[in-house]
């Protein structure tokens, strides 16, 4: 538990890879139905018939044969504000923002409202945050009165999952650990969880810990803190059974306010890890399986991997051990996993399909290998959807390595740009991964990078000679190595003309 410091700074980190992504462009909102993304990173998605819910980096999105969407709900910190949750069920649909805010010379990641429509869409509520008051320094369970700690500030009180069920709303909040609304959204409660130290609670029984997700004292978890209390995942299978996962281990609620906890060891039906980022079900054979993301937390015989479960927890099968998968999504029988390394594909949930590379022969898109943050099949379109750092992949069938493959669905610079450019710019290559250079005429193209005296450091050609308007590059010499950081030069030479620009490398 000594290292929970440095997870919590590995999280932050993390999640600002997943969620807070800075869009390439920014996004015009007033009357916005186009056939492209509104940004080329969408971080959640949600299937919510006849649409798939898109949280952007700045507001709320929505797809169907429409194309694109802005789904305006009036409120600022609503419409221009990252979106880190997003679900719909029936007329309901919520959502939670949250944004990066520096804190004492630290970036915190922080939350910042809440939205419900009850309406599908046609009218929206902004719902602060469901802040404890200070005076909230117990929690009444069975016949116990638990000592709790409130959780009263915005920082790190971030709701990274939502469900659906009814009129209630179930959010998986990071410092505020589960909490849940039975009537849309207007008054909140605390969900107890399991102690790090017991594997279940019951109010049948008698209990005496404190409750506290962050230590009182520094705001940090532990010392005082239970992994378990950290929410970060919440899910209801089609057979109403609730699970939470937290940092502590997947929870399953057996009775109305009992739970009981499923925790890694060594054992090889265990789950991989127990920082559960994501909870997912569907029927497999007649069965229902029970899905987890799992990271590892803080021990160091935990993995990064998936797990799923037949039998409501008793034992898990432990698959893509060793992969960091950020999200999944089930059609089914098959299951897609997107990763930090690609797409894995399954129809046994044992045996796994991968790519990592992709390029859209009709679009002349490309998204090379990348990072894969969020996925959903939609019900409207029956087809796989799923977000990266670079785009929007759409599959041509449900067959993951079908003949059709993918198209590639991206919000291109030339969308708002004219000339030759370099976006992003400054680049970034360990973050942004590749910089793209676009040039105004569709024709065969060579581009040559120069160092700020002129020396020819690399040289690459399209992958769609001809037709792209668009190259990528990596940011490497012709040698393979990483270019240092700095001013450079760049031509781009098509067939008769010569186009040059100024680039920026800045880690």
């Amino acid at each position: 538990m000594k290292f929970f410091t440095l997870l919590l700074t590995l999280f932050l980190f993390s999640f600002c890879a997943i969620a807070q992504i800075a869009p390439d462009f920014s996004i015009e909102k007033a009357g916005y139905s186009k056939p492209t993304p509104p940004t080329n990173s969408i971080s959640n998605m949600d299937d919510y018939y006849p649409y798939v819910l898109m949280g952007t980096s700045s507001g709320l999105f929505k797809y169907g044969y429409a194309g694109f969407e802005n789904v305006a709900t009036g409120f600022s910190d609503l419409d221009t504000k990252g979106i880190y949750t997003v679900s719909g069920s029936g007329k309901m649909v919520f959502l939670a923002t949250g944004e990066i805010r520096n804190k004492g010379g630290a970036d915190v990641t922080t939350g910042v409202a809440y939205g419900v429509s009850s309406d599908s869409m046609k009218t929206w509520s902004q719902i602060n945050l469901p802040l404890d008051k200070r005076t909230d320094d117990t929690l009444y369970f069975g016949s116990d009165t638990i000592p709790t700690l409130p959780v009263v500030v915005p920082e790190q009180f971030v709701t990274y999952d939502s469900e659906i069920s009814g009129d209630t709303i179930w959010v998986s909040t990071w410092s505020g650990g589960i909490r849940r609304s039975n009537d849309a959204g207007k008054i909140w409660s605390r969900v107890l969880l399991p102690p790090d130290d017991r594997d279940y609670i019951s109010p049948d029984s008698s209990y005496y810990f404190y409750y506290s997700p962050v230590d009182e004292k520094t705001g940090l978890a532990r010392g005082g803190g239970d992994l378990n209390f950290l929410g970060f995942s919440v899910h209801k299978t089609a057979s109403g059974v609730l699970w939470a996962g937290t940092a502590g281990g997947i929870n399953k609620r057996y009775q109305s306010d009992g739970w009981i906890k499923y925790t890694h060891s060594p054992l090889s039906t265990t789950i991989p890890g127990n920082w559960i980022v994501g909870i997912g079900s569907h029927t497999f054979k007649g069965k229902e399986r029970v899905w987890a993301i799992c990271w590892r937390a803080v021990g160091s015989s935990e993995d990064n991997g998936l797990a799923f479960t037949e039998d409501n927890g008793s034992t898990w099968t432990r698959t893509l051990e060793g992969e960091k998968i950020y999200d999944f999504a089930f059609q089914g029988d098959s299951v897609l996993a997107a990763g930090q390394n690609g797409i894995f594909y399954s129809t046994d949930g044992i045996r796994w399909g991968f790519r990592s590379n992709f390029s859209d022969p009709v679009s002349k898109n490309i998204i090379p290998s990348t990072q894969f943050f969020s996925s959903t099949w939609s019900s409207i379109t029956k087809n796989w959807i799923v977000g990266t750092g670079q785009g929007l992949l759409i599959s041509k069938s449900s067959d993951f390595f079908g003949k059709n493959d993918w198209s590639i669905l991206r919000k291109n610079a030339r969308d708002n740009e004219s000339g030759t450019f370099a976006y992003p710019n400054p680049f970034s290559p360990d973050d942004d991964r590749y910089c793209r250079f676009s040039y105004p005429e569709s024709a065969s193209a060579t581009l040559s990078i120069f160092s700020n005296d002129h020396l020819l450091v690399r040289k690459v050609e399209p992958v769609f000679p001809g037709s792209s308007n668009e190259i990528l590059w990596d940011g490497r010499d012709n040698f393979g190595n990483r270019l240092s950081n700095g001013v450079y030069l760049y031509q781009i030479k098509t067939n008769g003309n010569e186009f040059w620009g100024k680039l920026l490398i800045l880690e």
